[in-house]
């Protein structure tokens, strides 16, 4: 193949003389400059040299750590589980098992199952085993942090925690900052934990927060049900009303004839 260009469609051309390419060669790089490799030999002659600045450093990462491990307090966790099932607390009629069955979903279960872990969250239970066990005399909770004196707030402190929203939302706080309550994935079963710095608080927390709970639910599963029972009772009476109102009328017609 040759190794030139002939134009085209040029009219001074007509004899089509050959043009040759000159090839071009790239110029090389002036400011190339070659890489230098670093050997283990010069690495560790940086190390000698910085050993101090090295040895500081570990030290003052230990001394840190070491501070942090001495000034936090451990805390102790206390777990407790419960387990839910669905139920229908707004009837008397027994139902029929296989409609109950289909009615008993996957999603219907965990909506239950939310609710009963907002439930166990809510600022009413929170507030009750707070005032059972009095503990904003703890230490953990009548601590207040340096950066809220400046804060320029009411003094509550002889008030009752129910008209005390400052104090109440500071006690909140700190108790929601140490319980979780979280699902078990696959299961009817909630977990209750509690952290506290003394383990028997944190056992009397959980348990007195399940007692609480399971009382709320019973208190609502017994007033549906007497808001049932007083339906079915205020119904009934209207029947026998209008029994007794057919009664007198079939009287006064039998004693017409």
């Amino acid at each position: 193949m040759a190794d030139y260009i002939v134009p085209a469609n040029d009219p001074q051309n007509d004899d089509r003389t050959p043009v040759a390419l000159v090839p071009r060669v790239a110029p090389a790089l002036a400011n190339s400059e070659p890489v230098a490799e670093v050997s283990f030999a010069e690495l560790w002659r940086i190390l000698v040299k910085r050993k101090w600045i090295i040895v500081a450093a570990t030290c003052g990462f230990l001394a840190v750590g070491l501070a942090y491990t001495l000034i936090v307090t451990p805390k102790y966790e206390s777990v407790s589980t419960i387990q839910f099932n669905k139920e229908h607390s707004d009837s008397l009629v027994p139902e029929d098992p296989r409609e109950a069955l289909s009615d008993a979903t996957a999603m219907d279960y965990q909506v239950t199952q939310h609710t009963q872990i907002d439930t166990l969250k809510s600022d009413t239970l929170a507030l009750q085993v707070i005032q059972d066990l009095k503990l904003e005399n703890r230490p953990e909770f009548s601590a207040q942090p340096w950066w809220e004196r400046f804060n320029k707030s009411p003094n509550e402190s002889r008030l009752p925690l129910d008209k005390a929203p400052h104090r109440r939302a500071r006690l909140l706080k700190i108790y929601r900052k140490n319980l979780r309550v979280e699902a078990v994935d696959g299961t009817r079963i909630i977990k209750i934990s509690y952290f506290s710095p003394d383990p028997d608080v944190a056992a009397q927390v959980v348990n007195s927060l399940v007692s609480n709970f399971q009382e709320q639910q019973f208190r609502t599963r017994f007033a549906a049900t007497a808001e049932v029972s007083d339906r079915l009772s205020q119904q009934l009476d209207d029947l026998k009303g209008q029994g007794a109102a057919s009664q007198e009328a079939l009287l006064e017609y039998q004693k017409q004839a």
